[in-house]
Parts: C-alpha cells; structure tokens; sequence
C-alpha cells in the first residue's frame, strides 16, 4: 500500500494549483498571458503545467465555454503585429534588455509562441548582427529557470512549505520527529526545508529526540 502524499507535498501542489486557476481566471484562460504572469517560457507551458495540476477538467470546459479558442490561444497576437519594421525592432531590443537577454522570457513579453521564433523574427528584421553580438558577449540564454524566483508558482509553493513546517514544528515544540510524524514525511524531508527557511533560528533550536 502506498504511504499517502505528505502534507508538505500537498500543501505546496495546493499553492500552485490555486495560483494557477486563480491566474487562468484572470487572463482568460490566455495560455501565453498566463504564462507571463507566473513567469513560465510559454503556453506551451502554461498547458504542461495545467495538467500536471489536474486542472485539466476545468480547461476543457473553458474550451467548451468558448473560452479557449481550438488550435491556440486566442490572446496570444504578438505585440509586433502591425508595427512597421522600426518599431518591432525597438520593441525587440527593449524586451531583451527587459529580460538581461533572456529569450524565452522576451518572447513571452512580446507574446511570440518560443525563443527560437523571435530569434528568426530579429534575422528577418535584420537584426542578426546585434544577436550575434550579444551571443559572443555571453549575455544570450535561452532558458527560463523554473525554480527562480520569476517562477511565481515556485514562489507560492515554497511559502505554503515554509509555513506548513513552521506550524508543525511550532506545533511539536521544536521535536523534529513529531513534527514529521504529523507532517507525514520523514525527518530528513523536515530538517530539510526548515534548514531552507532558517526555521531553526527564528523556533529558538530543535528537538530531534521523538
């Protein structure tokens, strides 16, 4: 028989699922503005991220709702849209400078579907020169960091951890194995979290005998 989920791992599933439907609401059910506000690479994302939440029920009746248009998202147009070349290259070049170069997170402001795609929309806008600059300056990346502090779901899942353990260890006055034991986790997983949030020092020490 599998153990059940421990609290800490519920809470922090909680906190993002909330964050995340509560920010679907928002937008819309924009998958791209979604992902800009939570700062995820994109709506493809955004869509990853909704199923590993088990909201997958409540996008599908936003599509059915006419919510969410088949095929896409319907907020997504690129900012660039109807600009002429001048201004997408400004807004380009602002975007990246935004975002220290990061192009993910630049196409997601500009609402471009991936990084990939604004790199071959800067060559159309011959903007290659600048782009080779920078890359050979090392100030490119591509990636978004899921586990920065952009990641607002990141964020609000490690405040839920750090207060669910904080209680816990309240709780059982400082007693580790206790506060473990009520937690459904192990000490390791406990220890751990409150060695992250600099519990130790703000409960007054702890208790590891049970």
């Amino acid at each position: 028989m599998r153990n059940p989920a421990s609290l800490i791992e519920q809470a922090a599933r909680n906190a993002r699922r909330t964050l995340l439907l509560e920010t679907l609401i928002q937008t819309k059910w924009s998958l791209t503005l979604t992902a800009h506000e939570l700062g995820l690479c994109g709506a493809g994302s955004t869509l990853q991220t909704i199923r590993r939440m088990g909201l997958v029920e409540e996008y599908e009746q936003a599509k059915r709702d006419g919510l969410i248009r088949t095929g896409g998202d319907q907020h997504a147009r690129s900012k660039l849209h109807g600009k002429s070349r001048q201004e997408q290259r400004t807004l380009i070049l602002a975007a990246l400078h935004a975002q220290d170069w990061n192009l993910s997170r630049a196409a997601t402001e500009l609402n471009i579907a991936r990084g990939a795609a604004l790199v071959d929309r800067m060559q159309l806008l011959g903007m290659g020169p600048v782009y080779d600059e920078a890359k050979r300056l090392g100030k490119v990346t591509m990636h978004r960091a899921h586990t920065g502090p952009a990641n607002k779901l990141a964020a609000v899942a490690d405040e839920a951890i750090r207060a669910v353990v904080k209680q816990a260890l309240r709780s059982a006055l400082g007693n580790v194995g206790l506060a473990a034991e009520a937690l459904h986790a192990t000490r390791a997983c406990v220890m751990f979290h409150a060695r992250r949030f600099g519990l130790k020092k703000k409960l007054g020490g702890f208790v590891h005998a049970k």
